[in-house]
């Protein structure tokens, strides 16, 4: 049996450094290019579930739970698609 250990979430400060949302586009996209990732860019990719998945440092979040991070749920509620 594999233990799962829970990941760490990025402070909110690291968060605002390296994303933004943005309301034309409906996500969070780079506020800077780094590695393949282009500032402007929408952030993540689409998992096989449809669900956009965002790696930061190293770890894969869900957008979701990062844009609830960044402004809040309820806000989060009514900003994603």
């Amino acid at each position: 049996m594999s233990v799962s250990i829970p990941k760490a979430l990025p402070s909110p400060e690291r968060l605002e450094e390296v994303l933004r949302y943005d309301n034309k586009k409906r996500a969070l996209v780079w506020r800077k290019s780094f590695g393949r990732a282009r500032a402007g860019s929408v952030a993540g990719h689409q998992n096989s579930e449809g669900w956009r998945r965002i790696t930061l440092d190293g770890v894969p979040y869900s957008a979701y739970q990062l844009l609830v991070l960044m402004v809040g749920e309820e806000e989060a509620k009514r900003v994603s698609p």
